[in-house]
Parts: structure tokens; sequence; C-alpha cells
């Protein structure tokens, strides 16, 4: 089945690639997530299936199939992230292979990133009025405004960018739409009571926002004194996955990052990527999150001795 599913995701047909999807669902919800293990072979296909999926949904695609149009390379982003909401949701492939967390991480937040402060809270906003909808209607192509439908359109209905019929307007709401998804696909990695998942799922967000440090993107809104909200992309991002981790896990996003933060080599080059660590931890710290079995005393250790090593590195 892999061997088929491969030809056609290697096909750069969006028709075929579309069609596959629910079959590749199917595997995902009824596989047996231990043969992954059992067979290496068998390993390495399932995992350059899901890269080429996630590869779709990429904003920044490699092949140049996927971006011949604006709406064209919509739908393939649309079918690569049904894919990765597939292998996230599938309780089958709940290991660390199964998920692909290196793979699919960077895939789904690339998708949600932007160095606006305000898009995060908009597409957060607009998942739960879609949770309540009917996410399996989330995102249905778009045709001209002109054009008959005659689906459920109660969505548009109430948007005033789908009433206001600029083409501009109806590719944000497109963009805004994937993103949504994007965020779907999110959060089934941290809403399971899988400790290593939830570790290995917060690393990579870890280095996703490191990454965008280091090419001097704006992942953060210094706070200016008296406000006791901290802004910006990353801190939103760590407090929304640390609200959807069940409530006895939730303390492992705080340590991990600590951890990534106390043991970093530290260097002139590093301090701007220490500083946004320092300032993820202080939103999950002063937030209203239950960080039940969270160590007080660890925490405020690491803290002390980083501080220590701060001061000789200065």
């Amino acid at each position: 089945m892999l061997k088929i599913l491969s030809t056609i995701i290697n096909s750069s047909d969006i028709t075929m690639v579309e069609a596959s999807i629910p079959t590749f669902s199917a595997f995902c919800l009824h596989h047996d997530g231990a043969s992954l293990l059992a067979d290496q072979e068998y390993l390495k296909q399932y995992e350059g299936i899901v890269r080429k999926y996630a590869s779709f949904a990429s904003t920044r695609p490699q092949d140049p199939v996927l971006a011949t149009s604006a709406p064209v390379a919509r739908k393939w982003r649309v079918a690569g992230l049904k894919a990765v909401k597939s292998v996230a949701s599938s309780p089958a492939l709940s290991s660390v292979a199964g998920r692909q967390l290196d793979t699919v991480m960077p895939i789904l937040l690339e998708n949600l990133w932007s160095p606006d402060p305000d898009y995060l809270p908009t597409i957060v906003s607009k998942a739960h009025v879609e949770e309540k909808v009917d996410t399996e209607k989330l995102l249905r192509r778009r045709g001209s405004m002109a054009t008959v439908r005659t689906h459920d359109t109660s969505f548009e209905q109430t948007n005033p960018l789908a009433l206001s019929g600029s083409t501009a307007d109806a590719d944000k709401l497109d963009s805004e739409d994937i993103s949504v998804l994007a965020i779907q696909c999110l959060k089934q990695i941290f809403v399971v009571n899988n400790r290593a998942q939830i570790r290995g799922g917060t690393l990579a967000l870890i280095d996703f926002i490191v990454g965008r440090v280091q090419r001097n993107e704006l992942v953060y809104t210094p706070t200016k004194l008296g406000e006791k909200e901290d802004k910006g992309w990353a801190t939103g991002v760590f407090l929304m996955i640390a609200r959807w981790t069940p409530v006895q896990e939730r303390y492992t996003v705080l340590v991990t990052a600590m951890e990534k933060l106390v043991r970093s080599q530290l260097t002139e080059e590093s301090v701007p990527q220490e500083l946004v660590l320092a300032m993820i931890i202080r939103a999950l710290l002063r937030s209203d999150i239950n960080l039940i079995g969270l160590s007080v005393m660890d925490v405020l250790l690491g803290l002390i001795q980083h501080i220590l090593r701060l001061l000789q590195l200065s």
C-alpha cells in the first residue's frame, strides 16, 4: 500500500494527491504502529511518504509544480496539511517515530508564522469558531465570487472579507483558513497524554523559534514597564500549546524550555536566543496556566545558575 501511495504522491498530479488523502487517513487510523519499529525498510517508506506530504504544505515549496499559481499552491498546501493532520490525530501512530515530529512540526509552524503580533490571536479565534461550526468543512475551495454555490456558505455570509468580493481579501481568507488547519494539526500533537511526544513537539518548536531569531525576525514584542501580558508570536504559541497539553503534563513544556536554556552554550551570538527563551519561560510562569507537578526550586536554581553563567560571560 505504501508503494502505491508513494507512486501517487510523486506523480505531481494534485487531483490524484487529493484523492489519496482519505486512503492515507484510513491507513493512519487503523495501522499498527509497532510494525514501524519492527521493519526498518517499511519505516523508511513511511517516513518518505510523510516527508513528501509535509513538503506539499510548505510555504516555500522546492518543486516548481507546487507553485504554478496561487490557487494551485493553496490546493497543494491544503492537501499536505490534511495528510499531516491524519498522522497527528492517529492514536495508532502515537510514537515519536510514528508522528515524525521533526518533519511535521516545522511545516505546521511555518504555516502559522507571521511577524504581525496580531496574526496568531486572529487565527486562534477563528479556529475556535470553526470548531464550533464544523471542522470538516474548514477548507472548501473558493471559486469566483459570481459562481452560484450549492454547498453551505454560512461562514462567508457572516464574514465581511468574503462579502467584499476582492481578490486580495479572498486570498487573505484562504491564507487564514490554511493557518487554522495548521493549528488544528498542531493541537493534535499536544492534546495527547504522551510525555515523549509533548517534549519532542516542544523541542521542535524551540528549534523553529531559534531559527527565526537567527534570521533576525521578530518573534516577540518587548513589554513596556507595567505591562502584565507578554506579546509576540513565540510566547503566544507556547502559551497555546501549554493550554492544550493535559494538565498533568503541562510542566513538561516549561521544563523542556528550561533545559534548553540552561544547557545551551553561552556566546555573544547566542544572547538573542537566550533572551527569547527567558521571555517564554517568564510568560509561562506568570500566566494563569496550571502547572501541576512543576518543581519550583528546580526552576529557580536553574535560572540562578544561568544568571551566574551570564555574569561570567560579561
